[in-house]
This record gives C-alpha cells, structure tokens and sequence, in this order.
C-alpha cells in the first residue's frame, strides 16, 4: 500500500481489517477459505456487515471469490495474491489490538488512519485533517476525542499567539500506529 491513502479504502468497512484478519487465519487453519455466516459468527458482527466488507475488500482486489467453490447462494471467499501479502500484518494488528482491549476502537473508521498520522510527534488538528483525505473535520474532531479519551492521544496546548492544541499519540497508541506504519510500508 502506498502511504495511508491506500489502507483508508479499507478502514471505510468497520469490518474490513478484522475479516482479513479472519482470513488470514483460516489460511492458516483451513486453506484459507471462508464463508460470509461463519465469519460473521466468529466476528460477533452482522452477516450484512460482514458481506459489505467483503465487498469492499473484493473492489480493492484484495479479496476474490473461491474459484473453486460455485455454490452461488453460499459463496466461499480466499485471499487474493495482494491480500495474501496484507493479510498477516491486519492479523498481527488484530491480535494486538485485542490484547490492548482497543479493538472496538479502532473499528472506527478514522481512528488507525489518525494514528498513524500522530504516531511520531504533535500535530496540529488542519495537518492531520490534510494528511487525510476525505475526512471531515466533524469526524476528525470526534475521533480526536475519542481517542484522547482512551488515552492513546494527548491534546497539548502550545503557548504562543495564538496558544495552539497538538495531538500526538502516547502510550499504546504510539505502539499501533506503529503497526499500522507496517501496513503502510
């Protein structure tokens, strides 16, 4: 994926990175096939939900049908060549994000892009909404807050004229937003 413009596709879908998570451990478990209900099952999310990420994720040429199932009202799903190269590093994420309770969280639609963006260093609210495109600075605002009270983000006010806020990401969020760079790279 070239910079976070590529992985905001798929952080649009809640369930988007968890189903690649998903399916990267069916590869492992079994052969890497999966269908929409048992997924869904698994997920603890609605099988509408779940069949709208596959979706996206089949667009984004990440997913592709099992070529080798044709059961039309049951279809089976496998990673594609570019999803197989994406799906263990969401699954590393996946994990982690379970073990630090934040999965939820960033099941948002903003919240790993904004992360990433504030992973190194303080930024300012109009950088990090320039750095991501397509967000608004309704949902920007909200994230922020959001993230800021899970304690992943600080909000610091800078003195100067005019005194200026700065998020930058601390604690577990430095460590996921890192995880999420590897996504990116």
């Amino acid at each position: 994926m070239r910079g976070i413009e590529g992985l905001i596709p798929i952080f649009h879908r809640r369930w988007a990175g968890s189903v690649l998570a998903e399916l990267a451990r069916d590869d492992r478990a079994l052969a890497g096939r999966s269908r929409v209900g048992a997924m869904a099952a698994r997920l603890g999310a609605h099988p509408e939900s779940v069949r709208k990420s596959i979706g996206s994720l089949v667009e984004l040429g990440v997913v592709e049908r099992n070529p080798g199932y044709g059961h039309p009202l049951r279809p089976e799903y496998v990673l594609s060549a570019r999803g197989r190269a994406l799906a263990p590093r969401f699954l590393e994420l996946d994990d982690r994000l379970r073990g630090l309770e934040l999965l939820e969280l960033a099941q948002r639609k903003w919240t790993l892009p904004i992360l990433y963006v504030v992973r190194d260093e303080g930024h300012r609210f109009r950088d990090i909404g320039l750095a991501l495109a397509g967000v608004t600075d309704r949902a920007l605002s909200m994230s922020l807050k959001d993230l800021c009270g899970a304690g992943v983000v600080a909000r610091e006010v800078v003195d100067g004229a005019p005194p200026r806020p700065v998020y930058g990401a601390v604690g577990a969020g430095v460590e996921v937003g890192e995880l999420v760079e590897s996504l990116v790279a």
